[in-house]
């Protein structure tokens, strides 16, 4: 393919979340500008992968990389020991609150809503003078149960001994008032994940557009889109509960593939975990307690596009039914198969409305959840940057032939 052809075609970018993996991504992306595929026309990232994603909007790619070139733990997450002490409420609250056991249960609400019910339900309205003493308990432990399970939320989501003022600051320091301006005039869709409780949906994907906000707004959500209970502090969000993205859609190209402005001809998934065939049996059973946790939340589309969208299908209506400002998923049309470039993929046709899909995935593990997740340090973030140009050359040597232009 020529550098012209590939600087006409309009490309989407997927970026997963993944901690200190996501410098990965940083080399990924270097080595896509590299060979010529700049005219960016969409991107959505979860997590880390929404800072990137943000960064990429901004044209500071090369900021990102030397940002990550000099990262230390420090700069990401920062502690408070007193609060050590109330470690124990939050264990307690992680049990009760509908972000854990209640899932565990299948109760979409928490484990204290029930109770409330049933307490409410023997309550029979009649008049004050004729209501039997337990009643008013009643009544006063309905209340309390209430106000134990806002609680209860909060701590879980808020009560950690960590703090994300470090990231935060670093996220201040490069995205300045002009960068944010800057996506904002470009048009080009940006988006970022969270992850909402919805009773008695559960957990739903939101798709947030951050090149609709202003700067405050832009840092706050990515705030939220990594905040992880008991890593991060998760407040609410905009009024309402948010988690790390992740919980609901680690892949996000629902809003690429479905979205009422995301218009691409070539879509880049860029992921930091390797698919294994047969895991370790510890990764299995990691694997196992987060289905049983989390439920289909935690569920996690195969390699090949026809499960990718089916998957992003399922994402993005479970988003548009609870924002109403969403337009419903794009109808298929089949007009005949297409050549599917991704050298991982089944054989079955793909229908012409969605962009061709190639799925960037690294060639060796890039650590497990301690090792690779949570642990930064400038020399893996080089390293990995390193990998991911290499990784991301040898999947374009693979399909360049395949996405030229017809």
């Amino acid at each position: 393919m020529t550098d012209s052809s590939r600087h006409c075609r309009k490309i989407g970018v997927v970026l997963t979340g993944g901690g200190a993996k996501g410098a990965y991504q940083v080399g990924c992306l270097k080595a896509l500008r590299q060979a010529g595929y700049t005219n960016v026309a969409a991107i959505s990232g979860t997590s880390v992968g929404a800072m990137n994603g943000m960064l990429l909007a901004a044209g500071k790619l090369d900021k990102a990389e030397e940002a990550w070139n000099a990262l230390r733990a420090r700069d990401i997450v920062g502690f408070e020991p007193r609060k050590v002490f109330l470690f124990p409420l939050w264990i307690l609250a992680a049990i009760v609150s509908e972000f854990s056991l209640a899932k565990v249960l299948k109760i979409s609400d928490s484990l204290l809503v029930p109770i409330r019910r049933l307490l409410a339900g023997m309550i029979v309205p009649t008049q004050a003078e004729e209501q039997p003493s337990w009643t008013w308990i009643a009544l006063a432990l309905v209340g309390t149960l209430a106000l134990l399970d806002d609680w209860s939320r909060r701590v879980f989501l808020g009560w950690i001994f960590t703090t994300n003022e470090p990231l935060a600051t670093r996220l201040n320091a490069l995205l300045s008032e002009d960068d944010v301006e800057a996506v904002q005039q470009s048009s080009i869709p940006v988006y970022a994940t969270l992850s909402h409780h919805q009773p008695p949906a559960g957990w739903v994907p939101h798709y947030v557009r951050l090149d609709k906000l202003p700067r405050e707004r832009v840092v706050d959500t990515l705030l939220q889109s990594a905040g992880f209970p008991g890593v991060f502090p998760t407040p609410k969000f905009w009024g309402r509960h948010a988690v790390d993205g992740g919980w609901t859609d680690n892949i996000p190209a629902a809003p690429l593939l479905f979205g009422p402005e995301s218009r691409v001809d070539l879509l880049f998934v860029i992921k930091v975990d390797k698919t294994v065939a047969r895991p370790a049996r510890w990764k299995r059973l990691v694997t196992a307690a987060f289905g049983k946790l989390w439920g289909e939340a935690s569920a996690r589309p195969a390699s090949n596009p026809e499960d990718l969208i089916e998957w992003s299908r399922a994402r993005w209506d479970a988003h548009s039914a609870h924002d109403p400002t969403q337009s419903p998923s794009v109808a298929d049309t089949a007009d005949g198969p297409v050549q599917n470039p991704d050298t991982q993929a089944a054989s079955s046709p793909l229908p012409r409305a969605f962009p061709r899909i190639v799925t960037v995935v690294p060639l060796h593990p890039l650590g497990s959840i301690l090792t690779g997740t949570f642990w930064f340090s400038r020399a893996k973030a080089k390293r990995l940057i390193e990998l991911g140009e290499q990784d991301m050359n040898a999947v374009l040597a693979r399909a360049d032939s395949a996405v030229a232009p017809s």
